[in-house]
């Protein structure tokens, strides 16, 4: 439900600033030269996951998959780009074969250009295109802050892919000179990034009260896990869980807030549920394993350490408590 809620949004959005733009010139000859849809003809071509997604479902997989492997300038074994020209572009039109659905950059290419990028040789568009700082990107190109919006609270619909997971989460590498002080989520950053965390989240949590947004809750979530604000923390993860009940790595973290809280019913509920969808999530693993040892239950808790020793080696805790059981064992005999 709220992948397809986000996927008509922008939609929606996608229509609006095409609308939006002024109409190209009749006598500008675009079509007749196609070198921004080409592997070469731009250094990079940004498209958001939410807009693959889009494709994929108003056009098939086949072509959201071919697209993407463009998008992404991936090469042969000589090195070659596979797809030298977008796998969308049509000959027989000369033009493009998803244009009802194409993305965002594509759509405002030629009219406005951030200071310091330049067109392929040549291009109609070079000398007519709105020139503009590169840090107003957001609140100059129309639609740009929307779509950000939407792409951001599409990333939470597919949890992580990863072999170990961080405690707690830190914040992500960002290109600062991106970031504006018009949007909370980049001044929560930049304040974070300069150890300022409390001053972050009392930001997020004043901006919660102007929208509704998941990706927020889980900004002030991770926030209030580096701040060890156990319980808020876990009321957000919970909330999250309630509307994201597939990312079961956020019961991870409520089993870890609810574990601090003394919890530890509800703790092993979370750490359990967090195993079931991800058997090598070490943490939650090594959390059993350690809640075990703690209750006096040595077999459980060896298993549960072993798990965990398996999923990350390198764990010098997981190692130490598992000496621990086998000192004991020893101990016993």
């Amino acid at each position: 439900m709220i992948r397809q809620n986000l996927l008509h949004q922008l939609s929606q959005l996608l229509q609006r600033v095409s609308q939006s733009l002024s109409k190209p010139d009749p006598q500008n000859a675009c079509a007749s030269c196609f070198s921004c849809c080409t592997a070469r003809g731009l250094t990079q071509h940004r498209v958001s996951e939410i807009e693959f997604a889009l494709i994929e479902e108003r056009v098939g997989q086949a072509a959201a998959d071919r697209f993407r492997t463009y998008i992404a300038k991936k090469q042969d074994a000589q090195g070659n780009y596979v797809y030298e020209r977008c796998p969308n572009y049509d000959w027989r039109t000369r033009g493009c074969g998803v244009y009802e659905h194409r993305p965002f950059a594509c759509r405002v290419f030629g009219h406005l250009k951030p200071q310091g990028t330049s067109f392929p040789s040549g291009c109609y568009y070079s000398e007519r295109a709105e020139a503009f700082p590169a840090e107003d990107y957001f609140d100059k190109v129309p639609g740009a802050q929307e779509l950000r919006f939407l792409s951001r609270e599409f990333s939470l619909l597919t949890p992580p892919v990863a072999a170990h997971y961080l405690d707690p989460e830190q914040p992500a590498e960002a290109d600062v000179s991106r970031l504006g002080q018009t949007d909370p989520v980049d001044r929560a950053l930049l304040l974070q990034l300069e150890g300022r965390l409390e001053e972050a989240a009392i930001l997020l949590i004043e901006a919660r009260g102007h929208r509704l947004s998941l990706y927020l809750d889980y900004c002030l979530a991770c926030l209030l896990t580096q701040l060890e604000q156990h319980e808020p923390a876990l009321a957000l993860y919970e909330t999250l869980l309630e509307s994201l009940p597939e990312r079961r790595d956020f019961n991870y973290y409520a089993g870890y807030h609810a574990l601090q809280l003394g919890q530890r019913r509800r703790a092993r509920e979370h750490f359990l549920a967090t195993v079931e969808a991800l058997p090598n999530h070490s943490l939650a693993l090594g959390f059993l394993g350690y809640m075990e040892l703690q209750q006096g239950g040595w077999l459980e808790a060896e298993v549960w350490l072993l798990r965990a020793c398996a999923a990350d080696p390198d764990n010098p805790y997981f190692r130490a408590r598992l000496q621990l059981i086998r000192e004991k064992s020893v101990g016993l005999t």
